[in-house]
């Protein structure tokens, strides 16, 4: 009897191992599987828009008063969705980042599945159409950084950042997002 009973807690004791291994490597699986469909918000930085000036309506416009504006595209490249997208932009000419007219804080963009592109637009506020032609003669006198903060289906949360500059000539430079943010005026 005592050997029947030894067999039967080795059994037990090998079965039980074989399941602990078994849910170890699944687990790992199902990390992996995770990680792969996660969201991933980037910017589209392969043919960005120019910044425009916008004329203010009515005698204000015709006075030379008006907004730069940069609008910019983004895309989730992940396969996950992104949920509870906020977009917090800022804009810098010549001195400090400021938040991009008439931002208070961050804005709500909503949910955004893979494959999904999205586009926004970064204002000045007032300048005048003289300065906005010498700003578009100048390198790397017009900037924006755009933060990007979501969340993935199961509530882990995520953030991408863009930093873009532009030469007299049209051509655009990504920079670091940090070094940009150590220059927003608070």
């Amino acid at each position: 009897m005592f050997w029947v009973t030894l067999a039967g807690v080795v059994a037990v004791i090998v079965y039980t191992s074989v399941a602990a291994w078994q849910g170890h490597l699944m687990r790992g699986q199902l990390d992996a599987m995770y990680q792969e469909q996660s969201p991933d918000l980037i910017m589209l930085t392969d043919k960005p828009d120019q910044p425009e000036f916008l004329a203010a309506p009515g005698k204000l416009g015709d006075g030379g008063l008006g907004a730069l504006i940069w609008s910019w595209g983004c895309i989730n490249f992940g396969r996950g969705r992104a949920v509870g997208v906020t977009v917090d932009q800022f804009i810098k000419i010549e001195d400090s980042f400021k938040r991009s007219f008439p931002g208070k804080g961050p804005i709500f963009a909503g949910d955004m599945p893979p494959g999904k592109t999205n586009f926004g637009m970064i204002s000045s506020g007032p300048l005048l159409k003289d300065y906005f032609d010498v700003l578009m003669q100048t390198d790397m006198a017009i900037n924006f950084l755009i933060e990007f903060r979501y969340k993935d289906i199961l509530g882990k949360p995520y953030s991408t950042d863009a930093c873009l500059s532009r030469y007299k000539n049209g051509a655009m430079r990504l920079l670091d997002s940090e070094d940009c943010k150590k220059n927003i005026k608070k």
